[in-house]
């Protein structure tokens, strides 16, 4: 009886040895395959990278030849490809066929097959894994509009403000030697200056989207002594507008829209300085705000704005950042930016460039819905709430377009606070960039270099 007892175990040990020969190779390929199909999509990513690059360089080889043929953008663009391939990627892909579409004048698209060879697949007779790709892109005749958003507090006083002064000229020169001659729309320019909040200008007064109370002398109060009283000027102060506007209640504060719910204009508080002098307490940026400019047919007007700004005032992010995205929109306030039809008709792509040199440091009053419309909280915290909260609304998708509302480059300048770079990485679509003195001109330029690409759209 235990003879046959071990004949049986001997005769199992060879059922479990002829069962792991007949399974080992679908183990290894089951297992290998996640490996096979890692460097498939590793070699798909870079294959992608080098076919948006080399469909821009062949676009714009067409746009300076524009009597080549199909056949000769598809050797250009074949040239271009194959010096763009990284040399890990040809030992692990080969490519395959490559096609070249003009779709419209306006309109090349490229479609490139490559594929990788296996190593643990072939167990299962799979030798191979396909790889397909395809960019499209649009030519010069599209259309640009951006706002340049800039911080212009106390703090960029001096030094900081004249080096900002010189970036935003070297941003319209860099962009100015690329736009398209033909097309005076190509590119659009607004600037938006903002500290404690933004000054959109004294034509605005009697709009139907802004609420200004009338210029005249207020009553205050003397419950906070006789410094109060002697520093206010008497019993009474002048007040008056001078374009400065505040936020609406939330959430219209970080929206464009429903505007029968108007802008509330801020007042400017004059009064007696203790020596005697009449002087006023303006926390708005002195240069308003310029709406969308041709920089191809009025560059020097958007080149005026640039140089009369001026430094003051505390800082609020999210004020320059909606009334970027206001003067970007075709709706009032601002109505000069591309409707949705446009839009689509000519590829526009918007765009908030924004520049500051420091964090959130006013704020409306969370609990005090009075005092809401003028930033003289404190809360910092508060206002990068609301910093993030504008800016998610301001990059989401357009169902209409299928575009963002904007794309939003961040800009920091001489910045030491993790928190606010942080803050506007997260902010940003197009790149965010710390800069210290001395950079600022590079990186407007580099930002330049960057809008002027033609646009890739898959």
């Amino acid at each position: 009886m235990r003879g046959r007892w071990l004949e049986f175990l001997a005769d199992r040990r060879g059922n479990v040895a002829i069962m792991t020969a007949f399974t080992a190779p679908i183990m290894v390929a089951f297992l290998g395959g996640a490996v096979d199909y890692a460097i498939s999509l590793d070699a798909r990513v870079k294959l992608q990278s080098a076919v948006d690059a080399a469909l821009l360089a062949t676009a714009e080889h067409k746009s300076s030849n524009p009597n080549l043929s199909l056949a000769d953008l598809k050797t250009y663009f074949r040239k271009q490809l194959e010096g763009r391939l990284e040399r890990r990627m040809k030992k692990v892909a080969e490519l395959d066929e490559i096609e070249i579409t003009q779709s419209s004048d306006h309109a090349l698209t490229a479609k490139a097959t490559a594929h990788t060879r296996t190593r643990f697949l072939q167990l299962v007779a799979v030798d191979r894994i396909s790889i397909r790709v395809e960019a499209e892109v649009k030519s010069a005749r599209a259309r640009t509009e951006v706002a340049l958003v800039l911080d212009v507090t106390g703090s960029m006083a001096g030094s900081k403000l004249r080096e900002l002064k010189e970036a935003a000229k070297s941003f319209l020169d860099t962009i100015e030697k690329k736009i398209p001659v033909n097309d005076p729309e190509a590119f659009k320019v607004a600037v938006v200056p903002f500290s404690q909040y933004v000054n959109v200008g004294m034509q605005y007064r009697n709009a139907d989207w802004i609420d200004v109370p009338e210029d005249g002398w207020r009553q205050t109060s003397s419950s906070f002594g006789w410094w109060w009283w002697w520093w206010w000027g008497g019993s009474s102060k002048y007040v008056e507008w001078e374009g400065c506007v505040g936020s609406r209640s939330h959430p219209l504060n970080v929206l464009d829209e429903s505007y029968t719910t108007p802008v509330p204009g801020v007042m400017n508080y004059a009064h007696y300085s203790p020596s005697g002098e009449w002087v006023t307490q303006n926390y708005c940026p002195n240069t308003p705000i310029l709406p969308l400019t041709s920089l191809k047919t009025d560059k020097q007007k958007i080149v005026q704005a640039i140089d009369n700004l001026t430094a003051n005032g505390s800082t609020y992010i999210p004020a320059g950042l909606m009334w970027g995205w206001r003067v970007l929109s075709s709706a009032k306030p601002f109505t000069e930016g591309a409707d949705e039809q446009d839009i689509k008709r000519w590829n526009v792509r918007k765009v908030i460039v924004l520049m500051t040199d420091g964090e959130n440091t006013t704020s409306p009053y969370l609990d005090y819905q009075d005092s809401y419309s003028e930033h003289t909280g404190g809360d910092p915290d508060y206002a990068n709430d609301i910093t993030l909260e504008a800016c998610d609304n301001i990059k989401e998708v357009n169902v209409a377009t299928g575009r963002r509302n904007a794309d939003i480059v961040t800009i920091t300048f001489n910045v030491y606070s993790t928190t606010v770079k942080n803050l506007l990485k997260e902010c940003a679509t197009l790149g965010s960039y710390d800069v210290k003195s001395g950079q600022l001109v590079s990186i407007f330029d580099q930002v330049a270099e960057q809008l002027t690409e033609l646009h890739l759209s898959r």
